[in-house]
């Protein structure tokens, strides 16, 4: 009986290391992998009966993941992603949603303008409403490339000085708006469908300490008047003290009808802060200098289309955009489990959930100790390859040990038969 029994114990041990070795040999494999994680086989004894001490060998008692992080590699894609730290992504198959997870980040925008990998897999995310804010609606990441409607301008803000030393001109006249004031400088912008009109700003001292302005365009911008007549769209009035700061800015009137655009569109003309409420040196002065302008700015826009994307560390994915504007996307979303090492492998570099595992916990990059995410980066294979060849080493030794116990029992066999000869 005894034997017997270490014939078997050298069969078992042949079978787990070979099981072994298998597993090795996949790690191996895959040591190329992007966002591969490495198993380990773990052994476990196995006796001849529940009341006896005598071995039959051993078993492979599991093969686990091992979720150690995997180095970084630059790439020129900014939808390749890498996780640092916790969390897996979020894929779902299109065909019958069904849900996966994994560590590579190999995404492209498919032909739908889905992000996806190469499986065709749709990687999830929090969407954004229709004021592009993100929602806690987790979906398909969808890089649409519709353009961005117009925005039509609201408002200018100017920071200038007017010169102090300036002397009052001739009554402000739209046909001769040059000679009849001190200053002018031009801005651009958008009406109601995202086309672009220059209106030119004129200042015209009309007392000590007092000035006005006149926003004017070309008529054949406008309803009404023919092309070459200037009109006054806008109006208002400015005030300084002795020491060269805002004590009041006002506007009379601000109507701008251009053609085929919103009638009345009304912009406001921001100079600044005035002294009752702030410094008033903010916005205009007026100084014993040349007058100029050192800042302008206005809040519209042209449509746009989408010209390239960013991904940041928390995952929020931005479109930039031909007209200077940029939007949210969407946010990539991990997921991290109670137990991730008993996710089940499925291939594909994806794993799904289990009753062990329990249900995923989904939320932002970097929020409840999930990683970051990484843009223009992949993560590589775990296997330490050194360590893998040692144990091929350590393995091979123990299958050969256990052939020899067999062909030793073997021959012991054979004694035994030669017994009665």
């Amino acid at each position: 009986m005894g034997l017997f029994s270490a014939l078997f114990s050298g069969v078992n041990g042949i079978n787990s290391n070979g099981n072994v070795i298998s597993v090795i040999g996949d790690n191996i494999a895959n040591v190329n992998t992007i966002g591969y994680k490495s198993s380990r086989a773990a052994f476990e004894d196995i006796l001849a009966g529940s009341d006896s001490n005598v071995g039959l060998g051993s078993r492979v008692a599991s093969i686990t993941a091992q979720f150690g992080q995997g180095g970084f590699e630059s790439s020129s894609s900014v939808t390749d992603l890498a996780i640092d730290g916790k969390g897996f992504f979020m894929v779902k198959d299109p065909g019958d949603n069904s849900k996966f997870y994994s560590r590579a980040g190999q995404f492209v925008v498919d032909r739908d303008g889905y992000l996806a990998n190469n499986k065709g897999l749709r990687l999830q995310g929090f969407s954004v409403d229709t004021s592009n804010n993100l929602t806690a609606n987790v979906s398909d990441i969808s890089i649409s490339t519709t353009p961005v409607s117009p925005n039509d301008t609201g408002e200018i803000a100017l920071v200038m000085n007017l010169n102090s030393n300036s002397t009052t001109p001739a009554a402000f006249s739209t046909a001769t708006p040059t000679t009849t004031s001190n200053f002018s400088t031009g801005v651009t912008v958008f009406d109601s469908l995202g086309n672009s009109h220059l209106v030119t700003i004129y200042f015209r001292k009309s007392a000590s300490n007092s000035w006005s302005w006149y926003g004017l365009i070309n008529g054949s911008e406008v309803t009404g008047p023919s092309s070459g007549v200037n009109v006054q769209a806008a109006t208002g009035t400015l005030t300084f003290n002795s020491a060269g700061a805002l004590t009041s800015a006002a506007t009379t009137t601000s109507d701008f009808d251009f053609l085929g655009a919103t009638q009345s569109q009304a912009i406001t003309f921001d100079f600044g802060s005035i002294v009752s409420t702030g410094n008033g040196l903010d916005g205009a002065t007026q100084f014993g200098s040349d007058s100029a302008v050192s800042n302008i700015t206005q809040d519209g826009y042209a449509s746009g289309s989408l010209k390239s994307i960013e991904i940041s560390p928390d995952g929020t994915i931005t479109g930039n955009y031909t007209n200077g504007t940029n939007q949210t996307i969407a946010q990539v979303v991990l997921a991290t489990f109670s137990d991730e090492t008993s996710l089940r492998r499925v291939g594909g570099n994806n794993y799904q959930e289990t009753l062990g595992s329990g249900q995923p916990t989904v939320n932002g990059a970097g929020v409840a100790g999930k990683g970051n995410v990484v843009s223009s980066t992949l993560e590589q294979s775990n296997v330490d390859l050194a360590n893998e060849l040692i144990k091929m080493v350590i393995i091979q030794r123990g299958f050969q040990a256990n052939t020899r116990t067999i062909s030793t029992v073997n021959d012991l066999l054979a004694q035994l038969v030669t017994l009665g000869q």
